[in-house]
């Protein structure tokens, strides 16, 4: 006799309704975990979770709308994203259009997930690495303008171009709260950090390699405040992320680990709780 799951692989409809009937399960199990850790951020990524799932207020709305729409116009764009007015520009700026730098941003859904975390940790000093044109930033910003507790982000990337796309955006949607650093992230990063002094979270993009990613997360590590949340992108994207976010997942310094699938959501441990929760793979739609 058939088991259960090979009889739902040979029906074409039923393997897509069971993956999100046992993503829904995992849902309702991972919520109810963070809840009850005791962590005063598991209840604030429960919290996000259930607001990731409603219909957000219509200013919120409002400002990922103008957002969107800074996105779509450099998605309009055919100008190339090196136009010799600083210089040769970053690793990567060759050859390539406005548009094909746009495309690589964070997607809505992705960073609607960015700008919420933002507005539940309440942060006082962000550090982005990997500014590429600003969405994500522009999310970031526009949750600690909302938060209105003077949070300030500082984003880094090696290209002047992407940067100063970065600013043009940022203004347009009053943001300004944004300081840009440019150069490479072994350059810059560590005099960053001590310019800001503490770092509250950090999200970290920009240099998808195994051992520059945990290069990186020791550097923020140091000045990250007591309930830091560390937030990796593209935990999926290559076999070195995949390693490097397995050995984060067993890091003890790390108490909370949560797999949003496209990225990994982290916050540090405290000294008085010895126990860690680390939390299935969590696909939100």
């Amino acid at each position: 006799m058939m088991n259960a799951k090979k009889i739902i692989s040979h029906i074409p409809v039923l393997p897509s309704l069971w993956k999100d009937i046992q993503n829904r399960i995992r849902f309702i199990r991972v919520s109810r975990l963070l809840n009850d850790a005791p962590y005063s951020r598991g209840k604030q990524l429960n919290e996000l979770l259930h607001r990731y799932k409603q219909d957000l207020p219509q200013s919120d709305k409002d400002r990922i709308a103008r957002i969107e729409a800074e996105r779509q116009n450099l998605l309009n764009s055919n100008e190339p994203l090196v136009d010799g007015s600083l210089g040769e520009g970053g690793l990567y700026d060759a050859g390539i259009g406005i548009k094909e730098a746009c495309k690589v941003s964070k997607s809505p859904k992705p960073a609607k997930l960015l700008y919420l975390l933002t507005r539940a940790v309440e942060p006082k000093n962000v550090i982005e690495l990997g500014t590429n044109v600003g969405i994500s930033s522009a999310y970031i910003g526009s949750a600690l303008q909302v938060n209105g507790m003077d949070g300030k982000l500082t984003t880094l990337d090696v290209s002047p171009y992407r940067q100063k796309i970065a600013n043009e955006i940022h203004r347009n949607i009053g943001l300004e709260n944004i300081t840009y650093v440019e150069g490479l992230f072994t350059d810059t990063l560590k005099n960053t950090l001590r310019k800001i002094g503490t770092v509250d979270l950090a999200f970290i993009d920009g240099h998808h390699q195994y051992q520059p990613t945990l290069d990186y997360f020791e550097q923020i590590y140091t000045y990250s405040t007591p309930d830091a949340v560390f937030v990796f992108d593209d935990i999926r994207w290559s076999d070195g992320m995949k390693k490097a976010w397995a050995e984060l997942k067993e890091d003890r310094r790390l108490g909370l680990v949560v797999d949003f699938y496209r990225f990994g959501v982290c916050v540090r441990s405290m000294p008085d709780i010895k126990e860690r929760y680390i939390f299935p793979p969590l696909r939100l739609k």
